[in-house]
């Protein structure tokens, strides 16, 4: 993916929005034909996050990457539904402005793929954006945030993460980078371990292991799996995008393993649908309206609850995986 191209698929994500290996010692969890029943246990809100973002870091030219890096790994310094210190239905024009005029300032493009950080920004009316690209030897990890003003006020941001591995400084036939540990470290914030523990148990969590499309199998195609949080009166739906393992008669994915996430945040008072939320995610692999229609609760074709789905991925030293009969997924399923 060349520069162009990435400032292309930038500007594209944001017009939507805003105009609208898994190891093979790794233990499995196998669904059975029953799911068991669910314990309830309470949420577990972590309150040592403040709900208001801290101040814009300040970036020096010799060290923009460090300034940004722990910003992005602090959230910005605020708890969901605020992305990187903007909150739906709390801020207001002028702070999307002082966001947007901050990152224009500091815009940066590169040729250096080991170690630097790329800057662009978009904005449109009522609809604007900003994507940081950080590499980290031949890693790159797209960020990207659009949001969307309505009475001059934020009512939707859309945020995702994605990492990609290419071979060296001319290759522009990248790779997905699954479970790597620089995507963990940068979105420490948003690692699946992290959103439980801080935020509890969600309403749904809906899964969809990609069917496989006639004529293209697996292997040597690849397909991923996703795993969706919802969590409506918290005002944020995020979907863990992995690789789709197979194992006999089985899909297999692995939720600590994502290679891409999306995250979108509105005002809680709002109370949107997972098929509300679907629209304003843009990535072709995520929870899009294209795609909303095949996912299903966990509990529904797993043996999994919600519960023990939070029980088991609420432990940082969690590598399980999850299991579904791809009997329940047939082939070319919208």
């Amino acid at each position: 993916m060349n520069k162009l191209k990435t400032l292309f698929t930038f500007i594209v994500l944001v017009s939507l929005f805003v105009g609208c290996n898994s190891s093979s010692e790794t233990e499995t969890i196998l669904p059975t034909s029953e799911p068991p029943t669910s314990i309830a246990l309470p949420s577990v809100p972590n309150t040592s996050l403040p709900p208001t973002p801290t101040s814009l870091p300040l970036i020096s030219d010799d060290s923009p990457k460090i300034a940004l890096s722990v910003y992005v790994q602090q959230n910005g310094g605020c708890r969901l539904p605020c992305l990187l210190g903007l909150s739906p239905g709390l801020s207001d024009r002028s702070a999307v402005d002082a966001f947007v005029n901050y990152f224009e300032r500091n815009a940066i493009e590169t040729e250096n793929r080991i170690d630097s950080v790329d800057i662009y920004t978009y904005t449109s009316n009522e609809r604007g954006g900003v994507r940081i690209i950080f590499w980290e030897q031949y890693t790159s990890l797209y960020i990207g945030l659009g949001y969307m003003l309505e009475d001059n006020q934020i009512k939707i941001i859309s945020f995702f993460a994605q990492a990609l591995l290419y071979k060296d400084d001319e290759d522009n036939s990248a790779e997905k980078s699954f479970g790597n540990p620089y995507f963990s470290k940068l979105l420490s914030d948003f690692t699946l371990q992290k959103i439980l523990t801080t935020y509890g148990e969600p309403s749904q969590i809906l899964i969809r292991p990609y069917p496989n499309i006639p004529g293209y199998p697996s292997p040597p195609a690849q397909y991923i799996f996703n795993f969706a949080l919802y969590y409506p009166e918290l005002g944020f739906l995020i979907d863990y995008i992995v690789i789709r393992e197979e194992q006999s008669e089985y899909y297999m994915g692995c939720p600590t393993q994502p290679y891409l996430l999306e995250l979108v945040s509105w005002d809680p008072d709002d109370l949107l649908s997972v098929n509300e939320v679907a629209f304003y995610i843009t990535n072709g692999e995520g929870m899009s309206a294209e795609y909303v229609g095949g996912f299903r609760p966990i509990e529904e074709v797993t043996s999994i609850s919600i519960t023990e789905f939070y029980s088991e991925f609420s432990n940082p030293d969690s590598k399980e995986c999850v299991q579904s009969l791809k009997a329940l997924w047939p082939e070319n399923e919208p």
